[in-house]
């Protein structure tokens, strides 16, 4: 999910926690090349996804954002979301190649889908016999090793802390965000860890809105805006060629 206009409120995270989306992502706040941006300072808080009202927030970035941004979280491996506006491909497709260009120079990286990003985002240590395990989305996967004879997922605090069910395979527990819950084996291959809330909402039992003529309007608006937008200047320029 992405927010419109980067606005989300605490109403809209509770439900898109119980929807069961697998995260949010929004652009990034405090990025390390705007020092000022973080009262903590720019080495505080930066973790994989932050967790808001049970939701995982993914930060993303423009396609011309600092370089210093994408460094520094290739450096931290962290997850890197790249996004944009219609109207940065107004001079042309080169700005992806650069943006590419960039993301693929620092090595090692692995393009993917949202999906697959958020299924991956997860914080994974052994200690002994034990596989400590810290999400950063609602759904991730874990390869576990045979001789792992316990799992234990250490939910991300979220703000505000809410109820959350884990699952570890066919186990099930209810706690609340910034907990730890312990799973027991045997464990073998890939085991899939959910951080759902305990009172999901089915997406298909929401009835649908009544469909509302201004939005419709509004939007065409837009596109025509958009799309007249360059007109003028093409005028000028022949014009000028004449």
């Amino acid at each position: 999910m992405n927010a419109p206009h980067e606005e989300c409120n605490e109403v809209m995270l509770s439900a898109l926690y119980r929807l069961g989306f697998d995260g949010l992502a929004r652009d990034l706040l405090a990025p390390v090349s705007r020092p000022g941006a973080k009262p903590a300072g720019v080495l505080a808080d930066w973790e994989p996804a932050e967790i808001l009202g049970g939701l995982a927030i993914l930060p993303r970035f423009g396609l011309q954002s600092d370089a210093e941004d994408f460094a520094w979280r290739a450096y931290l491996n962290l997850p890197m979301l790249t996004c944009l506006h219609h109207t940065e491909l107004a001079g042309g497709l080169d700005v992806l190649d650069r943006a590419a260009d960039l993301v693929n120079r620092l090595r090692p990286t692995r393009w993917m889908s949202l999906s697959d990003v958020c299924a991956s985002n997860v914080a994974v240590a052994r200690s002994g016999s034990s596989l400590l395990v810290r999400p950063y989305a609602r759904r991730v996967r874990v390869a576990v090793e045979p001789t792992a004879t316990e799992i234990i997922i250490d939910t991300p605090p979220s703000d505000p802390a809410v109820d959350v069910r884990v699952t570890c395979g066919p186990a099930a527990e209810v706690g609340t965000f910034g907990s730890r819950f312990r799973f027991a084996g045997p464990f073998s291959g890939v085991v899939a860890i959910e951080m759902g809330a305990p009172d999901p909402v089915d997406v298909d039992a929401v009835p649908a809105r009544a469909i509302r003529i201004w939005p419709v309007l509004r939007r065409m608006m837009t596109e025509a805006r958009d799309r007249l937008a360059p007109l003028p200047d093409r005028i000028r320029a022949g014009r000028a060629a004449l």
